[in-house]
């Protein structure tokens, strides 16, 4: 007979629900006075971020502005998200959703700008929906699509034409070339994309011919991910007052790291 599988309602071990557990709580690279710095780092920039957007709050904002807004409002969010997912020992996962967010930075500070990075964003959108239709009308009969679906389909039949843009030209809008180079492309191999680099925290341990599971918390790097998701706000927030110059915002987000600080070990 099969053993009872736990309930969900005592998510108490790692081994039973891994990190969905109350017991990976407690596992949180955090929890250590010698790492909180580093995630205290992060969090201090939030809300410095977030003082900035309150103090647009309610003012008289032109539409051509919303999308750049939008997209700095998902960068802070993609921040945060991969400082919660390194301190929980989920670093290639937190990568993954880092290189989203200074994707998303590349683009909001080329909106602020150049105006026709918009034009070309959405160039780049039908685009990709003319390729989506095509895959979609190659693998599906249309007696197996239902009709909405396969008028969708029909209506991004012609390839569109007009200028599009790309992740690296956005960065070399903003001029956040380097940032391109050194971050975004290598955030892409070490756990974007489904690379055997991204499998250095995954590797098995070994024992003759006996696979033991490495799953658990790896903080391998962990303190890289809040040092680029502070470095990204940071970024962010310059451009931000640069472009907003008729408000009056508080302290900038320090530049200073831990190590610098001297409150990490």
């Amino acid at each position: 007979m099969a053993s009872q599988l736990p309930q969900p309602k005592d998510l108490t071990t790692f081994a039973d629900f891994g990190f969905l557990s109350n017991e990976a709580e407690s596992m949180r690279w955090s929890g250590s006075t010698d790492t909180s710095a580093y995630l205290e780092l992060v969090k201090t920039a939030v809300c410095n971020v977030h003082a900035d957007l309150q103090i647009l709050h309610g003012s008289p904002i032109a539409g051509s502005e919303w999308p750049a807004l939008g997209l700095w409002e998902r960068t802070l969010e993609a921040c945060q998200g991969a400082a919660m997912l390194a301190d929980r020992g989920m670093v290639p996962s937190a990568i993954a959703l880092l290189r989203t967010g200074y994707e998303c930075l590349f683009f909001t500070c080329a909106l602020w700008r150049e105006k026709n990075v918009l034009d070309r964003m959405e160039n780049k959108h039908t685009s990709e929906l003319f390729a989506m239709a095509k895959r979609l009308k190659k693998e599906f009969p249309p007696d197996e699509l239902s009709p909405e679906v396969w008028e969708m389909l029909q209506s991004h039949a012609v390839e569109p034409k007009g200028s599009q843009i790309s992740a690296f030209e956005a960065a070399e809008i903003a001029d956040m070339k380097k940032a391109y180079a050194s971050v975004w492309a290598g955030l892409s191999t070490l756990g974007t994309h489904a690379t055997t680099r991204s499998l250095h925290s995954y590797a098995p341990q070994v024992k003759g011919e006996e696979f033991h599971s490495t799953v658990g918390p790896k903080f391998t790097d962990a303190n890289q991910i809040f040092n680029l998701a502070h470095a990204c706000l940071r970024m962010g927030q310059q451009h931000f007052r640069a472009h907003f110059t008729q408000f009056t915002f508080g302290p900038p987000i320090s530049d200073r790291s831990p190590e610098e600080r001297g409150t990490a070990s």
